[in-house]
């Protein structure tokens, strides 16, 4: 989804049906990739996970807005399986992604089918990856074999060679007692997210991040039409100067007349950093 739509777009650019309209989706996906990027936001609502290291602070502050769900705040990480090679003075390199764990054994792929979608749970996953071979072995924590794989966080470039363990993990369960505001993205927790850490390191937890997996975002109709007007008024600059081959021209004298290009582009951007994420 963009953020002001394709129908939007050629109404602002008087543009009809019987129109070339030549690169102008080119033009709007481009502009609506460089609007995200510099804001730091997708703006269209989704469910998102962030993760946080905490110091002892009483508010978070979540990247997507406006917040409409929150599903889950954890404060630390529960280890759920571990992953070890036997085999000596060689590589053996455990990648955790969003989908899939991928084992390396020498540089070469021994992962087989280790998807999430294909091992619904730790257990399942750990009896795909004693199954591989190569010296790869998994064994599952304490009674951790019933969390789904989508949980597991990810991880990237975990030595396992020589039976170095490599923690597999999931974010604790989730706390209550939560403030949220919706339109600024604040979660404030009484008592700050590091309340009473020393019980999260028993029973194979960890504390060390606050994990928050949300829905926040716009949809097509609650769109901000500032927004909207920032993106559809930069597509019409860029748009316009290709069309008449202006791009870099600032003015044009010919025959006694002169031509100014105006350039809104300063505007535009004082309406994107209204939504910009400004990190500290």
């Amino acid at each position: 989804m963009t953020i002001a739509s394709s129908a939007e777009v050629l109404d602002f650019l008087e543009l009809g049906a019987d129109d070339s309209f030549g690169n102008v989706d080119q033009v709007h996906e481009s502009v609506d990739v460089f609007i995200k990027s510099y804001c730091g936001r997708s703006f269209e609502t989704a469910t998102f996970k962030e993760a946080f290291f905490h110091n002892d602070l009483e508010s978070l502050f979540l990247k997507e807005t406006p917040v409409t769900v929150i599903k889950r705040l954890a404060v630390g990480e529960r280890t759920v399986m571990e992953i070890t090679n036997s085999n000596k003075y060689s590589t053996a390199i455990v990648t955790v992604s969003a989908t899939e764990v991928v084992l390396t054994y020498n540089g070469s792929d021994d992962s087989a089918d280790l998807t999430f979608a294909s091992n619904a749970t730790v257990t399942a996953l750990v009896a795909a990856i004693n199954a591989v071979g190569s010296g790869w072995s998994a064994s599952v924590i304490d009674d951790a074999g019933a969390y789904i794989t989508t949980e597991i966080l990810q991880q990237y470039g975990q030595s396992a060679i020589n039976n170095n363990a490599v923690c597999v993990n999931v974010p604790n369960e989730g706390h209550t007692s939560l403030d949220v505001n919706v339109g600024t993205g604040e979660i404030t927790k009484y008592g700050a997210f590091n309340n009473s850490p020393n019980s999260l390191y028993d029973a194979g937890f960890t504390a060390q991040r606050v994990h928050v997996t949300y829905v926040a975002g716009y949809t097509t109709s609650n769109m901000p039409e500032d927004l909207k007007l920032a993106e559809m008024l930069l597509i019409k600059l860029i748009y316009g100067k290709l069309t008449n081959n202006e791009i870099g021209l600032k003015s044009l004298s010919f025959a006694g007349m002169s031509k100014l290009f105006q350039d809104h582009s300063s505007d535009v951007m004082k309406t994107l950093d209204i939504y910009k994420q400004w990190r500290i």
